[in-house]
């Protein structure tokens, strides 16, 4: 593992307001010092905060003056419901956002953000119709974007103005039963690479869409990452094929949507990424994947078994993004990289988890990297009876290796929460209200790229607005997390 001094030496340079380059692994090795700079963990190097001109950005944690930081702490300062993004008091009802009549859009889950062009999208799991299109069981993905401008400067444009991708039907084909439908949401459709069945990437078959090489996605196959790079918008998705019912996923691949930002929502999918039963080749770890790209390199935060793995970490160089392979998995018993191929299948899933092995029952995650911060962000669901039920989880760390620091940000089973949020038992949900906690959990915590960072004395605070699923209602809400980040010292 890394030693203390290591550590030590990252966190200071990371915490001090230090700015970031790269170099290649040839050129930067770990215990070296080029031009008065030191080496992290992972290749890249932070430049000293003696010298560096971005010092001077007051966001970023300091060193106590004559101490380095060993570690994080965060604390969790307050969290509140910023709104209901698809269904307002129940299913049928709408949120200001009236996905419902503008476009024929009844209830749907996740909502991993990318920022594409100048917008925000949000990429959506399963997605029912309102009016005649789109029976429940077939479930097609859709996306929404906003303004990104517009969203930076006031949060609430996500809860009023969120824009669906639509289909060329004007009007809606429900508007002679419903004149209110406008228009019908726009499901997003695959095409396996050349040469390959659809069947060995998407298993549940959407009726009288499909073709060979081709489908949309069906009931529970689904985004779960999704990041734009080099003019190229790349999504990453769960799916589980060969067995013909719903079930754990099975399998992860990535595809590249050929018409980023625009209509249609065509995605070619490129490759595999990992898998449960073919080989796993990246140990079984990375069917729920979160990505992030810093410093030159493509980050695959993952996780396996659906509610039964822990995080684990992944990279590529980022340019790689659309070609097989080409990984290294971390290993925090030793604080190294390796290539995946150079290990065997066993040594491959023999990897612990990242932050720690105990912290297991991971479902979908989150990671955003917030740049005046100089800091990762991580959230997730976790369902674990030894840690409290179900509860969304937020950690932070100067690096994706780690040290990682943790807080919890909503727990199911907390009175307050459920007085907040708890559906009226056998009735509405009104207001605040947003879930039958009676019948299920939140899931599908996703950071959105909208963290904000200030500093308070010698600490940083970080405003997160993230969205989270309700099962029942099926809809996304978007809430926002206050949280302080403060240097930790050995005494």
């Amino acid at each position: 593992m890394p030693s203390a001094a290591s550590v030590a030496a990252a966190l200071v340079l990371a915490l001090s307001g230090c700015a970031v380059g790269t170099q290649s692994a040839a050129d930067a090795q770990p215990g070296s010092a080029q031009d008065g700079s030191i080496p992290s963990r992972d290749g890249a190097v932070r430049l000293d905060a003696r010298t560096d001109a971005w010092v001077a950005q007051d966001a970023r944690i300091e060193a106590d003056a004559g101490r380095s930081p060993t570690g994080l702490a965060v604390e969790l300062l307050s969290r509140a419901l910023v709104c209901k993004l698809i269904s307002g008091d129940d299913w049928d009802r709408e949120s200001a956002n009236r996905t419902h009549t503008r476009f024929n859009l009844r209830g749907t889950d996740l909502g991993t953000p990318a920022i594409v062009g100048d917008d925000l999208h949000l990429f959506f799991g399963d997605t029912h119709g309102w009016r005649e299109i789109w029976r429940v069981g077939e479930d097609p993905d859709a996306v929404a974007r906003v303004s990104l401008a517009d969203a930076r400067a006031d949060l609430s444009t996500l809860c009023n103005r969120l824009d669906f991708f639509v289909t060329s039907d004007v009007p809606s084909v429900a508007a002679d039963t419903d004149s209110s439908v406008l228009r019908d949401f726009e499901g997003g459709y695959l095409a396996a690479p050349p040469g390959e069945s659809i069947r060995e990437y998407i298993d549940r078959p959407v009726p009288a869409f499909e073709t060979a090489d081709g489908s949309f996605a069906g009931s529970f196959e689904v985004p779960s990452g999704a990041i734009s790079h080099a003019g190229q918008t790349y999504v990453f998705w769960a799916t589980r094929p060969g067995t013909g019912a719903i079930g754990p996923m099975r399998l992860s691949f990535i595809a590249r949507w050929e018409t980023p930002g625009r209509s249609p929502l065509f995605y070619r999918i490129l490759h595999r990424i990992d898998d449960l039963e073919w080989g796993r080749p990246l140990g079984g770890h990375f069917l729920q994947i979160a990505p992030v790209i810093q410093g030159g390199y493509l980050y695959l935060f993952g996780t396996g078994r659906y509610r039964q793995d822990g995080v684990h970490l992944a990279r590529k160089r980022a340019d790689d993004i659309a070609l097989p392979g080409a990984f290294e998995l971390y290993d925090p018993r030793t604080g190294a990289w390796a290539p995946a191929e150079s290990l065997d299948e066993a040594s491959r899933a023999a990897i612990p988890a990242m932050i720690d092995e105990s912290v297991r029952g991971i479902g979908e995650l989150g990671v955003q990297y917030v740049e005046e911060a100089g800091l990762y962000v991580l959230m997730y669901q976790q369902l674990s009876p030894t840690s409290g039920g179900n509860r969304m989880v937020m950690q932070v760390a100067p690096s994706p290796e780690g040290p990682w620091a943790s807080t919890t940000v909503i727990r199911m089973d907390d009175p307050d929460f459920a007085l907040r949020h708890c559906c009226i038992p056998g009735g509405s949900c009104p207001g605040e209200r947003i879930i039958r906690c009676d019948q299920a959990g939140l899931y599908g915590i996703y950071p959105l790229p909208l963290i904000e960072a200030v500093r308070r004395g010698a600490d940083l605070e970080l405003s997160v607005p993230f969205v989270a699923s309700s099962w029942n209602p099926y809809s996304v809400v978007l809430f926002r997390a206050v949280v302080t980040v403060s240097p930790t010292f050995d005494e």
